[in-house]
């Protein structure tokens, strides 16, 4: 019983390092592309539909965004939604 307790709680703190990459590597993607094309989280929240305040904590890595709303972000900003995951070498 005290293995599987072991075994579920790694896999729980996989998952949740798992999130917070995910997390980080949405935000940093986000803010990169917006600074690349000099646009202001105002400007973006105009173009997607998604609120500054959303905009910014996303990009501060305090929230992750839902699918609905990475889907707006791509769709505002002309970029494949994969380009939010994608290997960071990679340039649109």
């Amino acid at each position: 019983m005290i293995r599987l307790f072991s075994i579920v709680n790694k896999i729980h703190n996989n998952i949740e390092k798992s999130a917070v990459m995910i997390t980080e590597i949405v935000g940093t993607r986000l803010l990169t592309l917006r600074q690349q094309r000099q646009l202001t989280l105002q400007e973006v929240s105009t173009l997607t539909g998604v609120s500054t305040a959303s905009l910014n904590n996303i990009e501060r890595h305090t929230t992750s965004p839902s699918i609905d709303t990475l889907w707006k972000i791509s769709s505002g900003l002309a970029v494949p939604i994969n380009y939010f995951f994608c290997d960071r070498s990679r340039r649109l």
